[in-house]
């Protein structure tokens, strides 16, 4: 009896009581499809490099849940400044397409890796609006009373309260919750 194991993508009857809580099966049966070779397409950014085979310039990435070869074969692109010395590492993204093998290693016949950097616009666009955990008072917290919610930004936020479900509303530019309005 030859082992074998499972992979990304591969197609499975799975028969079991489903929790429809958890999002899970406790699988009775489990039914792997035969093996059929087809073509696979992915994005992502690499987060893994598996062992790879001894073949000279052959690299094996993990990237959008697929382990993904790349071979002499392989038509591959790299963005600037990336070089065939410094592309082959994790935080970098990959587009990819290629056969998935009965192993479920997708040999790609074409491969595009770039750097996986932040744009001077985006940049700037994120000082404005990501948010800063460590600026939130960990005491100001919301109490089962259903009173408006303390410390809201800078944004219309509403948030449901009460057992009654009244929501309380801040408009856009005012921050200080005394201008809260109860909708009813």
């Amino acid at each position: 009896m030859q082992a074998w194991k499972p992979y990304v993508g591969q197609a499975a009857q799975v028969y079991g009581q489903r929790n429809k809580r958890e999002h899970t099966i406790a699988a009775t049966q489990l039914n792997l499809r035969p093996w059929e070779a087809h073509e696979v397409s992915g994005f992502g950014v690499v987060d893994a490099l598996p062992p790879a085979s001894a073949a000279p310039e052959t690299y094996l990435l993990r990237a959008d849940g697929y382990p993904v070869l790349i071979t002499k074969q392989t038509e591959l692109t790299l963005e600037p400044p990336l070089t065939a010395d410094t592309a082959f590492r994790s935080n970098v993204w990959i587009s990819f397409h290629g056969s998935q093998r009965a192993d479920g290693v997708v040999v790609a016949n074409q491969a595009s890796l770039r750097e996986n950097s932040v744009q001077k616009k985006e940049s700037k666009l994120r000082e404005r609006t990501e948010h800063d955990p460590s600026t939130v008072d960990l005491t100001a917290r919301r109490h089962h009373s259903g009173a408006p919610p303390a410390g809201v930004e800078h944004a219309e936020r509403c948030a449901a309260g009460g057992s009654a479900g009244r929501q309380y509303c801040l408009r856009v530019g005012e921050a200080n919750p005394s201008h809260l309005v109860r909708n009813a």
